[in-house]
């Protein structure tokens, strides 16, 4: 006499299968880096700093500040260099490198923070450096930034948790 086989212990095999096939996937690696390239393209769409000034308020977009922040260490300012650091954890992600991709983001992350500084300091609004600019508060193009940085990261730690299994 032959024992059929218990279906709860194949569902449980191939459930476990199907996840670990979810970290093999390609659309998994794919699906969140269309995300993030999604959200970087909105926080370059949208206003990302506000900055206040004797002649009012100067709003600056993503683009804008995109354009021009690898100029920031002229005034001791690194998060436009938590852009390449983001694009090399994108690559980690795609080519399945899960500690470097969290690796990167931690860092992207860690550099992008250091715009915080700018509350503190003021930037010069003109080329002969007459009229300054102060910090008012960050726009949602600046979150739309962070948050394509942390779709890289959650991505590459959940399908690196699935593929340990």
């Amino acid at each position: 006499m032959t024992i059929p086989p218990n279906d709860s212990v194949l569902a449980g095999a191939s459930r476990a299968s199907a996840t670990y096939g979810l970290a093999n996937s390609t659309w998994a690696r794919i699906a969140p880096l269309c995300i993030s390239l999604a959200l970087y393209t909105l926080a370059c769409l949208s206003p990302a700093l506000v900055f206040s000034s004797v002649n009012g308020q100067q709003v600056m977009p993503g683009f804008w500040v995109l354009a021009i922040g690898w100029l920031g260490p002229l005034y001791d300012q690194f998060a436009w260099f938590a852009n390449p650091f983001l694009f090399l954890g994108m690559l980690a992600l795609l080519f399945r490198k899960w500690i470097a991709a969290i690796v990167l983001v931690v860092v992207s992350l860690a550099i992008a923070a250091d715009i915080l500084l700018l509350f503190s300091q003021q930037v010069p609004a003109d080329e002969g450096g007459v009229n300054q600019l102060t910090l008012q508060y960050l726009d949602f193009g600046f979150y739309f930034w962070i948050a394509s940085i942390l779709v890289v990261g959650v991505a590459a730690l959940v399908l690196w948790t699935i593929d340990r299994r």
